[in-house]
């Protein structure tokens, strides 16, 4: 996930660093099998956690399933982050995708610090960089003007396919019943998700490097959900913005009012 504040002005007026603006959120998804990359954006009303990492990842792999472009093994790069990606929900989402057979085998890699530098989060330089040559006043701004000039700026990267997060799927409660606890996963960097006596378990290695998976008395795997949930899955409320921080738009940027 990265961010920028809206209204965004180059140069910088010093008044408006005491003015309250509108976070907005960029996540980047990228199939480097597809050689795909897909840049989800939207204002900060939707939570900042595995809800929303597992429904971005839900949609892609809905598309890909729907495409017939999606393989039977699955492999994660993600960050290594608690709250986002590396807990009990995420791990329960991945046994899910096995369960009702839309993969045969989910790895995930939790990145080693310096990975900032790697093809996964470079793409966020073009915004990174862009935004010292480039305005962005308001939402729609930014993916009508400010995304395809940044990435037409910085040619070694191509124009992502932007998408509006509109919705985001409440995954937590729907596996709150289902998922065990678990502890001491914080270290581990890896983690693997098969199908085992009819049983969808977990294995894991502290390294990617490690030769060796990782079980129960070796052998077996780890089994995270003691049951399947079978109810539907509902759109979670979305945030609604504080009135402060939309008094100060207006006297920063006068095309963009309270109402718009």
């Amino acid at each position: 996930m990265n961010a920028i504040k809206l209204p965004w002005q180059v140069p910088f007026p010093k008044s408006w660093i005491t003015k309250n603006r509108l976070r907005y959120e960029v996540i980047s998804v990228v199939d480097f099998n597809q050689y795909t990359h897909i840049m989800h954006h939207g204002l900060n009303v939707f939570p900042h956690d595995s809800d929303t990492t597992m429904t971005l990842l839900y949609f892609k792999l809905r598309e890909l399933r729907i495409s017939r472009k999606l393989g039977l093994k699955l492999q994660l790069h993600m960050d290594n982050c608690y709250r986002e990606n590396k807990n009990r929900y995420m791990f329960a989402f991945c046994c899910m995708l096995i369960y009702h057979n839309w993969i045969e085998e989910v790895n995930i890699f939790f990145l080693l610090p310096g990975h900032t530098h790697a093809k996964v989060d470079a793409t966020f330089v073009p915004i990174g960089k862009g935004k010292w040559t480039n305005n962005c006043h308001s939402p729609p701004a930014f993916s009508q003007q400010f995304v395809p000039n940044v990435y037409k700026q910085y040619h070694k990267s191509q124009i992502p396919t932007l998408k509006e997060i509109t919705y985001v799927y409440q995954w937590k409660n729907w596996f709150s019943d289902s998922v065990r606890k678990i502890q001491n996963h914080g270290k581990p960097r890896a983690f693997r998700f098969i199908r085992q006596n009819n049983k969808i378990v977990m294995f894991y290695k502290n390294s990617c490097l490690d030769p060796k998976w990782i079980g129960f008395y070796e052998e077996n795997g780890f089994q995270i959900l003691q049951s399947y949930p079978d109810s539907c899955l509902i759109p979670m409320k979305l945030v609604v913005l504080d009135k402060k921080d939309l008094d100060d738009i207006p006297s920063m940027y006068n095309f963009m009012d309270t109402q718009n």
